[in-house]
C-alpha cells in the first residue's frame, strides 16, 4: 500500500511541482546566473557527461556510438533531445530511417547521418541521407558564432536553450539547459564555444527542452515541462527527438 501510494505521488505531484518551478523560470520569473565552473559527472563508452549550474554537456564519440533520428519519443536508446523547431508540425528537415517526414525549409542548419557517419552543418546536407534533422538556427560556422543572430530581440530573451554542435576531432557535443539553465542564445553559443565546438545548431527551446541519459551504469534527465503539464497549459509535444545509440 505504501508503495502504491508512492508510486501515484511520484507519476502525479512530483511532476507537477517540477513542473512549476521550470514554468516559473521559463517565463523569466527567475534571473539567470553566470555559468559556474564545468565538471565532469560520467565517463563511459564513447560518452563524457559533464555539467554546471546552467547546462548538462554530453560528448559523444562517433566511433563507438550510433545517431538517429525519430518523430517520436525514442524508448530504449542511451540518450535523446528534442529537435526541430516545430507549430503543430515539423519545421524543417525531418528524415527517419531514409524516409522523409517534413521537407526542408531554407537557411538554418542541420544534424544529419548519412551512410552512417553523423554530421552538423550551416547551410545543408546531402539529399540522400539515413537521418536529419533540420534547425532555422544557427549557432556556430566553422568557429565562427553568429552575431547577426545574437542582436535579434528573441535571442536576448532569458529561457531553456540547446546548441549541438562538432568539434575539431569530430565528436559531437549535446549542450543543453538544466534546472538552472534560463539563459539567452549568446549564453549557450558562448557555452558551445567553449566546449570546443567548430559547428553549432540551436534547436527549439523554452517549453520544448527535453534530454535524457541512460546507460544502465549512469542517468540524467530535464524536462521543461512533462507531459501532463504540456497537455494542462495547451502547449504542443515536441515532433522530433535525435538520439544516440
Amino acid at each position: 500500500m505504501k508503495y502504491l501510494l508512492f508510486t501515484l505521488l511520484s507519476l502525479t505531484i512530483y511532476p507537477l511541482l517540477s513542473d512549476l518551478v521550470n514554468w516559473s523560470q521559463y517565463n523569466q520569473k527567475i534571473a539567470h546566473s553566470k555559468t559556474k565552473s564545468t565538471r565532469l559527472k560520467y565517463e563511459g563508452n564513447g560518452v563524457k557527461v559533464y555539467t554546471n549550474n546552467n547546462f548538462d554537456i554530453y560528448v559523444f564519440n562517433p566511433n563507438k556510438v550510433t545517431f538517429g533520428v525519430s518523430s517520436s519519443r525514442p524508448s530504449g536508446k542511451k540518450f535523446y533531445m528534442n529537435s526541430n523547431f516545430f507549430n503543430k508540425k515539423a519545421i524543417g528537415l525531418v528524415v527517419e530511417n531514409g524516409v522523409k517526414k517534413s521537407s526542408r525549409v531554407p537557411g538554418g542548419g542541420y544534424f544529419y547521418v548519412s551512410n552512417g557517419n553523423v554530421n552538423v552543418k550551416r547551410g545543408g546536407c546531402p539529399r540522400n541521407t539515413d537521418y536529419a534533422s533540420q534547425t532555422i538556427l544557427w549557432g556556430i560556422d566553422n568557429g565562427v558564432t553568429n552575431k547577426y543572430l545574437m542582436r535579434q530581440r528573441h535571442a536576448k530573451l532569458l529561457t531553456y536553450r540547446n546548441i549541438v554542435g562538432k568539434n575539431k576531432n569530430g565528436e559531437i557535443i549535446f549542450v543543453v539547459s538544466n534546472f538552472g539553465g534560463v539563459v539567452t542564445i549568446e549564453d549557450v553559443i558562448n557555452e558551445g564555444v567553449k566546449q570546443g565546438m567548430v559547428e553549432g545548431i540551436l534547436f527549439d527551446g523554452g517549453s520544448s527542452v527535453e534530454h535524457v541519459f541512460n546507460d544502465g551504469k549512469y542517468s540524467t534527465s530535464f524536462i521543461a515541462l512533462s507531459d501532463g503539464g504540456k497537455k494542462l497549459l495547451n502547449v504542443d509535444k515536441p515532433t522530433t527527438y535525435i538520439y544516440v545509440n
